[in-house]
């Protein structure tokens, strides 16, 4: 498949969730993702270039919606994707935290809006993994200045120095670290 049909696939699949985001579970375009996103063993990163190009495009016809998307899509339904498979995990996390880049890319006020995605990263022992792949997604996906870029990464990193002293995190959050440790013995 060339870079020309993938792409023209992924903006579909973009518009329809776009046009339906209320209403719509972002699974079919994950799954998509998940199962064209590997290249030779490893992401696929043109992939998710390509995706988080398309979105940030779109966000020029519908702000709103897109940031709902985006955020939608950095809120994975966990419980539906077999996360038995290391490199299903490894992708949902890599996804996600360019979704959050591109949210807070779009405009650094909207970081606030993903607190608790990244309250439900926190604790993960992939935190460090996730706040580098967070600022890489910023980096390379988003046309701002300097400026603009340092200013979302201060507020990124002022958040999750806050989320790390937490005692507690809400409920689902704990039922998904719980799971997630779960699942890590039974390996």
């Amino acid at each position: 498949m060339s870079s020309r049909d993938t792409n023209d696939i992924l903006s579909k699949l973009v518009d329809n969730f776009i046009n339906k985001v209320e209403d719509e579970n972002p699974l079919d375009l994950v799954n998509y993702l998940l199962n064209n996103g590997k290249k030779e063993g490893s992401f696929n990163l043109d992939l998710a270039r390509s995706f988080l190009n398309i979105l940030e495009r779109n966000s020029k016809k519908d702000m709103n919606k897109t940031w709902k998307l985006a955020l939608k899509l950095a809120q994975f339904p966990f419980e539906k994707i077999p996360m038995e498979n290391k490199d299903n995990y490894d992708f949902i996390v890599f996804l996600g935290t360019w979704s959050l880049g591109l949210i807070a890319g779009l405009n650094p006020a909207y970081i606030e809006l993903a607190t608790p995605v990244i309250q439900s990263l926190a604790n993960d022992p992939k935190t460090k993994k996730i706040i580098k792949q967070a600022k890489k997604g910023i980096n390379q996906t988003i046309t701002n200045t300097k400026e603009e870029k340092e200013k979302v990464l201060l507020k990124t990193k002022e958040i999750i120095d806050k989320l790390s002293f937490q005692e507690k995190l809400e409920d689902k959050t704990n039922k998904l670290i719980s799971k997630f440790k779960k699942k890590d013995k039974k390996k």
